[in-house]
């Protein structure tokens, strides 16, 4: 089957296939069991699900809401919900997944800086210091939220653990879903 020829399919390229994974995997109840979801889609980039979203050719995707934000906006494309446990204080127009009938579904990217191993500690120490003085910098966290992020300014640590516990969360699903890479 083509992707011209499904009707009712989620679409998903890139990193959401792990997303589609966790939809699929909801239960019964809710919006998530109307849509099959198909995980290989020759689709090379959000820009080019953005463009057959609003010609009509596919129904739905899971993708970062940045992608679609300015199209939402200016009401081309539908949001049906946004995978946070809380609306976006920029944008409570848009309704969360838990809203909408699919309770449990928040999840969040996040950008971080990465060096590599065996950094010293106080090349990481200067590196994050002068990063966080930037995130509090006049007019950036502000620019963030009208591109619907939350900027925060936190410990390498910190991170470290948001890193982990990510990687256990997805991982398990991964497990219990039984996805095998390709």
């Amino acid at each position: 089957m083509s992707m011209h020829q499904c009707r009712n399919c989620l679409f998903l390229f890139g990193i959401f296939w792990l997303y589609g994974m966790a939809w699929g995997q909801k239960p019964a109840s809710g919006a998530a069991q109307n849509y099959p979801v198909k995980l290989h889609v020759p689709f090379k980039n959000a820009g080019l699900i953005v463009t057959d979203l609003i010609g009509g050719r596919i129904d739905a995707t899971l993708g970062a809401f940045i992608t679609v934000q300015a199209q939402a906006v200016a009401g081309r494309l539908r949001i049906l919900g946004i995978a946070r446990e809380a609306r976006a204080p920029n944008y409570p127009q848009f309704p969360t997944l838990g809203e909408t009938g699919v309770p449990g579904f928040a999840s969040g990217g996040c950008f971080g800086a990465i060096g590599p191993a065996g950094m010293p500690k106080d090349v990481i120490a200067l590196l994050n210091r002068e990063m966080n003085a930037a995130l509090k910098a006049p007019g950036v966290r502000e620019k963030g939220a009208i591109l619907g992020l939350d900027l925060h300014t936190e410990s390498p640590e910190f991170f470290s653990k948001t890193i982990r516990d990510d990687f256990d969360k997805w991982g398990k699903l991964a497990r219990d879903v039984n996805f095998k890479p390709q």
